[in-house]
């Protein structure tokens, strides 16, 4: 399934919120015009971060696989190609979907593992999000405008 295109976002402003913990940063960011971007496994909501694979079919694994595999060789004879592809097909048949489906999400995680991400909201007065990243509301909820001052207009 292929990701979904990312959209222009409509919001005004974006909100920050974190914990008191976590001031050094704040004053990174407004002193020193630096922000901290975590890798994607340092994110605290595990739905944020590295992705869940769906299981595939044996003919979309074997797919997959084979197209994959045909990119990172183009250097391959027609001959050695078609052979690759009858070693990757029979693999799967043999092996099953269930049986390789940890080596491709292990494979997805390491390729993302350098992804970073600055997770942001549309407003600032959630309760949850107080609670959850704030600290239980002790901490601070940044707003994109100062982030707009900070870093130019590409936020």
């Amino acid at each position: 399934m292929p990701l979904p295109i990312p959209q222009q976002s409509t919001a005004s402003h974006f909100y920050k919120y974190s914990s008191p913990a976590n001031l050094g940063w704040l004053k990174d960011i407004l002193h020193k015009h630096e922000i901290y971007l975590p890798n994607l496994t340092q994110l605290n909501d595990a739905n944020d971060g590295l992705p869940r694979l769906a299981m595939q079919s044996e003919q979309e694994m074997a797919d997959f696989l084979w197209s994959k595999f045909s990119e990172r060789n183009p250097k391959m004879s027609p001959q050695e190609l078609e052979h690759e592809e009858k070693v990757i097909r029979f693999n799967v048949r043999s092996h099953g979907t269930a049986a390789l489906h940890p080596s491709i999400v292990q494979l997805l995680d390491s390729e993302l593992k350098d992804f970073r991400a600055y997770s942001m909201a549309k407003r600032y007065d959630m309760g949850n999000l107080w609670a959850l990243y704030a600290d239980g509301h002790r901490g601070y909820c940044l707003a994109s405008s100062l982030l707009k001052k900070a870093f130019g207009s590409s936020f």
